[in-house]
This record gives structure tokens, sequence and C-alpha cells, in this order.
């Protein structure tokens, strides 16, 4: 009868899927009694993120994370270039992938390693009752399908929009954006105790300037020292400059909720607050804007928040790390602007990490463009990050050892030993590079990699999770356009070796590139300053703010959800 519960648990109740639900209860009772039947359950899995499930018979967009035993804490952490020398988090129960199996981490000493190893489809992983199998090609190539279908949808919002280049023009007659005034505890008191929210750290420097952080003047005007969790505040402080922004909320289509729960969930996690306390503050916020007619009017699905964490940190459903804030029934109508989305969740959109440039002028891009058009570029490849020592398989480590060992292609700046403290070090060598390196951190995604294509420098990347299935409006689907991909597991497997893949990479083919980096894509992944006047470009927020508005007024939000 254990697999009939695990099947009744899995089944979303609704009305497109009940049916098929019922089925696969009366079929798991059935083989309960008969003997095992094969029904599978796949994960798209990574370091620090909960593993991205669907199966036979369940509905992916409302697919959780569990294990046979209903946990699905894995080990979660930070940037090793913001946080150093801080103990991952690991605790007896975690689920750890290896390879093409799950196994169960029964204790601490038993591994010291928390990596979850991808594989050419994308880190797929199996879970299938107790014993670890490898999934078929067909089970494979299922999942993958239903990755892109659910990136698709977001990326249609954006083809069917039809302002694609500046939007000043376009009047904002119906496309009133309201912005909450929270109360402070939300949002503006977390700026005036920015000293706490790392015991090891003051973080206070990096939210200066609306949060864009303190001026890197060697660098000149418009360049700053950002941190990658500084979205909220600069999300905040550019709508509050919207041309389109009322003050009556009967005169807007679409609601700002300016929550700062990324940097709430961060103090929360290195804090050591107890479970109920990191889930309070978005209990509160809940309970503030369910009783507001704006919101009761649609459930909440014309309003949307800018979170400056990854999904996975506000997404706790088991275990200690992070909030359950995002799995609170009230959030699953509002959409989710996240730094990394998770890819089950048609309402989580990813958008670009803050990156240091944050022009105030058409002027100020394009000069930045003629700089980096016209530079010479004489390092053929840099890697900025920080080392994982004791995981000597994990696909980092062994770029690093291949960038050390050949000094004379590659540049090695180590993070963690305090070579990225200054952001001028990693954007000169950026800027003087042909490829940049770009393996995932803890999570797939990666602020390096923005910053290098801001940079005019071609990401390496090494898992399609890291920019592929996430950031559906900024990005284009071509991936080849900008980046080169190379399979980590062929790389752990020595059957790739990096440097050789790039040098056979064609001149003009980088050229090509290169060009469409800097004068189609960084104008589109920057965010410009909060007084900026761009005529000409458009910026990371005024992409995603002129989808969202498309979407309201088109009644897109309910489309692609369903």
């Amino acid at each position: 009868m254990g697999s009939g519960r695990m099947a009744r648990e899995r089944c979303t109740i609704s009305f497109w899927f009940l049916i098929v639900c019922l089925l696969l209860v009366v079929l798991s009772i059935v083989s309960s009694s008969l003997g095992p039947v094969s029904s599978f359950h796949i994960c798209f899995s990574s370091p620090r993120l909960k593993a991205y499930c669907l199966g036979s018979g369940f509905d992916p967009l409302q697919a959780r994370a569990h294990d046979l035993h209903g946990k699905a804490l894995y080990a979660s952490h930070l940037e090793e270039e913001t946080h150093t020398a801080k103990e991952r988090l690991k605790a007896p129960g975690t689920v750890v992938m290896q390879e093409n199996h799950i196994y169960y981490k029964l204790s601490d000493a038993e591994s010291n390693s928390t990596s979850m190893p991808s594989d050419p489809k994308g880190s797929l992983q199996l879970q299938e009752s107790a014993t670890p199998r490898n999934q078929s090609a067909e089970e494979v190539d299922y999942a993958e399908r239903e990755v892109k279908k659910q990136i698709q949808k977001l990326r249609y919002v954006a083809q069917s929009n039809t302002c694609q280049g500046n939007c000043t023009n376009v009047a904002c007659e119906g496309k009133g954006i309201f912005v909450y005034d929270l109360p402070a505890k939300f949002n503006k008191e977390m700026l005036e105790k920015c000293g706490d929210i790392f015991p090891w750290m003051n973080f206070c420097s990096y939210l200066t300037n609306q949060g864009m952080g303190r001026a890197v003047h060697e660098l000149g005007p418009n360049w700053y020292s950002t941190n990658q969790f500084s979205l909220e505040s600069i999300f905040h402080s550019r709508i509050k400059n919207h041309r389109c922004r009322v003050f009556k909320e009967e005169e807007a289509s679409l609601f700002y909720v300016p929550f700062y729960g990324g940097l709430n969930v961060l103090k929360m996690n290195f804090n050591g607050a107890t479970v109920s306390a990191k889930d309070q503050l978005g209990l509160e916020l809940v309970e503030w804007i369910k009783t507001k007619s704006s919101w009761v009017r649609k459930q909440g699905r014309d309003h949307f928040l800018a979170l400056g964490t990854i999904s996975y940190d506000l997404r706790r459903s088991n275990g200690e790390w992070g909030s359950n804030f995002l799995e609170l029934d009230q959030m699953q109508n509002p959409i989710k602007l996240m730094i990394e989305r998770q890819p089950w969740q048609m309402n989580d959109v990813g958008i670009p990490y803050p990156t240091n440039f944050h022009p105030n002028s058409d002027e100020d891009i394009t000069n930045l463009q003629s700089k980096l058009s016209s530079s010479n570029r004489t390092t053929f490849i840099s890697f900025a990050a920080g080392g994982r020592p004791k995981m000597k398989t994990n696909v980092r480590s062994i770029l690093i050892q291949e960038c050390v060992k050949n000094s004379s292609l590659c540049t090695y700046l180590d993070c963690k030993a305090g070579d990225c403290v200054n952001p001028a070090t990693v954007i000169k060598l950026f800027m003087d590079s042909e490829f940049c390196l770009q393996p995932p951190g803890d999570s797939p995604t990666r602020k390096s990699f923005f910053d290098s294509l801001v940079y005019g420098c071609i990401p390496v990347v090494f898992d399609p999770f890291t920019a592929f299935y996430q950031y559906p409006w900024h990005l284009p689907e071509e991936g080849r356009r900008y980046s080169v991909y190379i399979d980590q597991q062929q790389v752990k497997q020595g059957k790739v070796n990096v440097l050789d893949v790039l040098s056979k990479v064609p001149v003009e083919e980088r050229r090509e590139m290169r060009r469409y980096i800097i004068f189609e894509l960084m104008p589109r992944i920057i965010y410009a300053g909060s007084d900026s006047k761009l005529l000409k470009f458009q910026d990371a927020f005024d992409i995603a703010i002129n989808n969202l508005l498309h979407m309201v007024t088109r009644d897109e939000i309910h489309r692609i959800s369903t």
C-alpha cells in the first residue's frame, strides 16, 4: 500500500487532473498487491536547489521536491564571492545526488560533499521507490520537453508585446502602477538595520546609492560596487519614479508589493533564527495585504514582487533553510521577479542579477559599447570564482586546476583568497578577456554570468539552468548567440578539455558573438540609475515592467498559468 499512498500524495486536486489522479491511485493500489510497477519521478537538481520534479500523472506546475520520507532539505548556501569561510548547511536526512542515483546521507560523517552533478540533459535525476536507477532516454526527453514548454510560455509574453523598443512614447492610460506604502518593517527598517544582515560583515555599503553600492571612482562615473542581493532596493527606487505610477489604487492595473523578502531571509538564515521566526514577516505581510480591496478584487493576480534572492531560499517545505513565504497559498497568484526562478513555477520570472554598471543616459550606454567593441582583448580565458577544495570532482574545482595549469591561456582570480574584493579588478579582467568561465556556483545561476556579458566577455556555460531556462524576457532563446555551452558531465569525466574546445571557436564567430552581446544584449540586462533618462534603450527594469503591464492589461497572467 506504500506506493498507493505516494501516488495519492502527489496528485494535485484540480478539475483537469482529477481523473488522471484517480486512475493513478487505482493503479498504484493494484500494483501493491500484484508487484512493482515501473512508474517514474524525474527531478532536475543542483547544489542549493530543491529538485525540480515531474513524473507520470502529476502536474509539473505544482510539483514539490519530496523524498520517500517527505523530506527535501538540500544543502543550501550563498555565493563564495560574497560569503567566504562559512560552514555548509548539512543535516542528517539530506538527499544527496550523485551521478544518476539518489543516496540518503545518514550522518554528517558519511559525506563531505553536497555536490549534485548534472547530466547532459540538465541535471536530470530519477527517484523511484528505494532503489536508484538510471533514467531511460524517454524519461529524460519527456522532462526536457516539459521544461522547454514552461519557459516558452513566458517567452510568449515578451514576443507578443508590441513595445519592443523604448516605450516612453506609449500612453500610460489603463496602465497605471500602484506602489504599496508598506509598514517600515517590510523594507525601510531592513535598510536602516543593514549592519545586522550578515554577522561577519557590514552590508550597509552595498545598499547605499539606492542599492547600487558605493561608487567605484577609478572606473569613472556610472560604476558601483553592486552586490548580487541588491535587487530589491534597486527595483524599489526605480519604480518610484516610473512615469506610469499612480497614487490611487482604483487608477492602477498593476500593483507592486515592495517587500524585501530576500534581505529578510538572508538575515534570518545567517543569524540563527528559528523556523517560525523565518516565516513570521512573510505571514505578517500576507495578513496586511489580504484585507486590501485591490488585492481581493483579483486575489493578487495583478500584483508582483521583486525579490533579491533565489526562489529556493523562499520555498522551504521541509527542513530549516529559508522561509516558506512563496509556499503560502496567498503567494501563488502574484508574479515573482527573481534573480533565479524555480522552473516549475510559472509565476516565477527570472530577471538579471544587478551588475556594476548603472548608466544615467543613452550616451552612457553607447560610450561603453564603443569602449568594449574597440578593446584589444589580450586574455584568452578568465575565471573569477572561489574554489571548492573539499569537492574534488566539482566542475568548478576541475576548471580551476586546468586554468592554473595553463596560465598562458587562462587567468584565474581566486575570490576566496580576496582577489575579487575590489570590483574594478574583476571588471578590468573581464573587459580584457575573450571568454569567461561560468560554471554553477552554489546554485545554477551566477551574478558573474551577467558581469561577463556587460563587459563584452563571451560566457562559457556548463549547466542549462545557468541561463537557458531562467531569463525568458531578457535573453534570446538561441543560447549560442551569446554563449558557449559545454556539458559539465563531459568535463568531469575527462571527455572534454575546455581550453581545447574554446581554442577551436573561429575568430569570426567570436567577433559576431561579441558584437551581438555588446550592441544587442548588454543594454537589456543592466539596471540604469534611479534618476536615469533612457530614450533609446530599454534596460532590465524597463523590460520587466513593460512585460508585466502587457500581461495584466491582456490578462496574460491567467493564460500562462493554466
